[in-house]
This record gives C-alpha cells, sequence and structure tokens, in this order.
C-alpha cells in the first residue's frame, strides 16, 4: 500500500467519527426537544418557562 494513502485514511477516519458523533448528539437533542416541548403543552405557562430553563441548561 502507498503511505500517502494510508496517511490519507488515517486523517479521514477520526474526522468521519466526529461527524457521526455530531450527527448522533444533533438527533438526541432534537429527541430531547421534542420531549421538552410536548411537556410544556401538556403542563403550559411554568411549563413552557421550565422547557426553556431545560434546554438553556443542556446546551
Amino acid at each position: 500500500m502507498d503511505p500517502a494513502i494510508l496517511r490519507e485514511w488515517v486523517i479521514h477516519i477520526p474526522v468521519f467519527f466526529a461527524i457521526s458523533a455530531v450527527i448522533s448528539n444533533i438527533s438526541k437533542l432534537k429527541r430531547l426537544i421534542i420531549i421538552e416541548v410536548k411537556l410544556a403543552l401538556k403542563q403550559q405557562g411554568s411549563g413552557v418557562l421550565r422547557c426553556i430553563i431545560n434546554l438553556a441548561a443542556g446546551l
């Protein structure tokens, strides 16, 4: 195997893992936001405020 090709792969593998980790975190965060919004809609009023506080704490 050519060392240049090997070097390219060594550089790209961590980048790929980093991107996939970010994508999975975004989908988890989206799911959390949906759950928080549903809870806020159920409780209304104070629930909305709590939702905003929870989101701020999560970020």
